[in-house]
């Protein structure tokens, strides 16, 4: 049975970085530390105040992120490897990589290690085919009427959904409305796949 899961934006931390702020939506295990680098996956927003800045080094950790709202720049130190970011693009690097950003913005960051595999997409209104096994997450960027299957309801603003889907549920389709109808991107989101071919021990 597919299960899903609310959580409320009351209950997300923020704390400061180098460059602004940054709020954690979600790690797991529960038990890990994003401070102590101790975890498998990671989604956060933050906000970029300062025109340029520097993403902290994350070895061994691989990274998703996109700005939802100005465009930024991004240069990989070293190799002056420019990339223009425009909102709602995903753009994929290590966290390894040392990594310069200009332009200010808030944005949506997605971290994993090697034993799972992500993909970070943005929604446009209408509906969501839920086909693929494995752990899904919407964030909602407005106020979103929902029917999941025969299940209705909604999901505030800067909410997060969690979907769990096992690979003998049937295929879920996800339907999503927003209150403001003007809006073409209402949500944001995000699977992780358990690579099983990967040992834990091997990390």
């Amino acid at each position: 049975m597919v299960q899903i899961e609310q959580f409320d934006a009351n209950v997300f931390q923020t704390s400061n970085w180098s460059g602004g702020k940054t709020t954690e939506l979600y790690l797991f295990p529960p038990s890990g530390s994003y401070q102590q680098r101790d975890f498998e996956y990671r989604l956060s927003t933050a906000t970029v105040d300062v025109a340029e800045s520097q993403f902290t080094a994350l070895p061994g950790i691989q990274r998703l992120l996109m700005t939802l709202d100005k465009p930024i720049t991004l240069t990989q130190i070293g190799e002056q490897k420019e990339v223009h970011l425009d909102p709602f693009v995903v753009h994929s690097f290590s966290g390894n990589d040392e990594i310069k950003s200009k332009g200010q913005c808030q944005d949506f960051n997605v971290m994993y290690t090697a034993h799972y595999s992500a993909e970070l997409a943005p929604i446009a209104v209408g509906q969501l085919n839920i086909k693929s096994e494995g752990i899904q997450f919407i964030y909602a960027l407005d106020e979103l009427a929902y029917t999941l299957n025969e299940i209705s309801g909604v999901l505030p603003a800067h909410h997060l959904m969690k979907i769990t889907r096992q690979s003998h549920d049937p295929e879920v389709t996800f339907t999503l409305t927003p209150h403001d109808s003007s809006l073409e991107t209402i949500a944001i989101w995000v699977g992780f796949v358990y690579n099983k071919d990967r040992s834990l021990s091997s990390f």
